[in-house]
């Protein structure tokens, strides 16, 4: 929902200051914090409005938290940055409750082609719906159209509140939470939140990421490219899926983002800028052999942007409770399409640990989210900084794969995988996860939905009635199951499996009774008998509120002002 102390935030788009005329350090909150400040309470502070930051509000909201967005901007930024999801995040997407009129607004890749200059045909990998989730392995969409949606479904979340036009100025640790600083554009008013934890989900040049004092560690990629999206005129004549343009003077991506948005991605050589491709008579040469005899007066440049692409992981994800999600804490060249899907991964495995450590206090929870996420997202950023380097670099070991290697990529399994596959790598061994087991660690294939439960015991054979009791009693779901053959393999055909509300595998057995000793274990190390009390919002238009008056801006301070840290920017 729409935070209704912030109903005027989005009304004065001007009243946004520019990175350079944010004031930080030098800020003097005095007098005007005493008379002028809003003050405001909740489970969850999130930094960051974005598809990352909203995604994880929902999912905190379905485990009973309540959260206030954090974004500085009134309103989405209008143009298309991220454009494809795979599968497993299309199952995030789905938990949250939004992959159906995401479906509505995205098409199905059909997969990748690698071509050369000439746009011959190296090697092609097709693609089409998981056999186990029914969802399309790729998906191609317009970020603008997702953020839409997810704010959308935001707006009924009672537990949920999205402040616009409200710029994060510094954090400070608490014994119990963290305490946070903002800014109304639209009044120049201070915010100030308390919080049992903050959630940086503002992007690459992240100020909650700064005010840790974290910062991002190289992986030795940095490319300067240019991105170009396109309308055409009229529809052209497109296979449906990837073109990667395996070239090492001008390596290019290309891509139908729908029935006539495209966008194509070029590196620049040096010397050259984004602005000597801003008209249709610049950009022509470049897309014409794709757009075959469209004319030049039928190409509208939506935007032609430079971006550097890097490959960086941050040192250090978490301090205290403040945590980094999304760019914030990690960045990859686009080459796999994985940006904004990692940003997704990370909130999934977030999200449920926060709840279960507001049970617990069971501080190891916390401490396995970088645990877990961190060798992932680097996983999938190496294979990205592989296949740019495949795309362009003039060694001899590139010029040898490029020409003796990659055409046979389709029929040798290993190859194929190592260039098309995004399934998540098994977790390695954190402070919740052992791998005494060969499914432990893995991600569940199977859509999950929109749950509040705990866990979910996915049954292949009928549970013993001890069995069932003791997953309601802990507030865990039991879904039977129908063995689908071949593509269950993912869980060696164990009868049994218990799975985490991120989708991640618990454990597996074809024993009820050794299941039983598995969900009480469970139970016990996430304590999932205690309850959950969340935080009583103040000053926002909760659920038991909607009727009453909203708390004016100069409101007695309930609670302590929280002050920039050193490092904030």
């Amino acid at each position: 929902m729409r935070l209704s102390l912030f109903k005027g935030f989005a009304a004065n788009a001007e009243a946004c200051p520019t990175k350079e005329s944010r004031v930080t350090h030098s800020y003097d909150r005095g007098a005007r914090a005493e008379t002028g400040a809003t003050r405001l309470a909740a489970d969850v502070a999130i930094i960051g409005g974005g598809p990352v930051g909203v995604c994880s509000a929902i999912l905190l909201a379905q485990h009973g938290l309540t959260s206030i967005v954090v974004e500085r901007h009134p309103s989405p930024y209008p143009l298309p940055r991220a454009v494809h999801i795979d599968d497993e995040v299309l199952r995030i997407l789905h938990t949250a409750g939004v992959a159906e009129p995401f479906r509505i607004v995205s098409r199905p890749g059909r997969g990748l082609r690698l071509v050369d200059r000439r746009l011959r045909e190296i090697v092609r990998f097709d693609r089409a719906e998981s056999e186990i989730s029914g969802f399309p392995q790729a998906n191609m969409f317009q970020q603008p159209d997702l953020e839409a949606i997810l704010r959308r479904h935001v707006d009924g979340v009672p537990e949920v509140d999205l402040a616009c036009g409200v710029e994060f100025i510094g954090l400070r640790h608490e014994t119990d939470g963290v305490s946070v600083t903002a800014r109304d554009f639209s009044t120049g008013r201070d915010v100030h939140i308390s919080s049992r934890y903050l959630l940086g989900c503002d992007g690459a040049r992240s100020d909650v990421r700064a005010a840790i004092g974290s910062r991002m560690v190289d992986m030795g990629f940095e490319q300067r490219w240019l991105v170009l999206d396109v309308d055409l005129g009229e529809e052209v004549t497109s296979w449906g899926g990837v073109d990667q343009v395996f070239d090492r003077d001008r390596p290019g991506t290309y891509m139908q983002i729908t029935d006539t948005r495209h966008r194509w991605e070029f590196r620049l050589a040096d010397g050259e800028q984004a602005t000597d491709f801003a008209t249709s008579e610049s950009v022509e040469p470049l897309i014409r052999p794709w757009v075959g005899a469209t004319s030049v007066e039928d190409i509208e440049i939506v935007r032609a942007a430079e971006y550097t692409f890097r490959a960086q992981v941050c040192d250090r994800w978490r301090s205290g409770n403040v945590f980094l999600l999304g760019d914030a804490a990690h960045l990859t060249p686009p080459f796999i399409g994985q940006g904004l899907g990692a940003g997704l991964r990370d909130a999934a495995n977030l999200a449920w640990k926060i709840a279960a450590h507001r049970r617990s206090g069971d501080d190891g929870l916390l401490e396995s989210y970088e645990q877990e996420r961190k060798p992932h997202a680097k996983a999938l950023i190496n294979k990205a900084v592989f296949i740019g380097a495949l795309m362009s670099s003039p060694s001899i070991l590139a010029n040898a794969a490029r020409s003796v290697v990659l055409p046979y990529a389709n029929v040798v399994p290993s190859i194929g995988a190592l260039i098309m596959s995004s399934v998540t790598p098994r977790l390695r061994t954190s402070e919740i996860t052992t791998s005494r087991d060969v499914t432990n660690g893995r991600l569940c294939p199977i859509p999950l939905g929109a749950t509040r439960a705990h866990g979910i015991l996915l049954a292949y054979a009928a549970p013993t009635a001890t069995l069932s009791d003791a997953c309601h009693a802990k507030g865990l779901a039991v879904h039977s199951q129908r063995d689908a053959g071949t593509p269950d393999r993912w869980r060696r055909g164990r009868k049994f499996v218990l799975i985490r509300p991120d989708g991640v595998v618990v454990a597996s057995s074809n024993s009820a009774a050794r299941m039983l000793r598995s969900v009480q274990d469970y139970a016990k190390m996430f304590a999932l008998d205690a309850e959950l009390t969340p935080t009583a919002r103040r000053g926002s238009s909760t659920r038991a509120r909607r009727a009453t008056a909203a708390m004016p801006h100069d409101a007695p301070p309930h609670l302590p002002s929280p002050v920039p840290v050193a490092g904030a920017r």
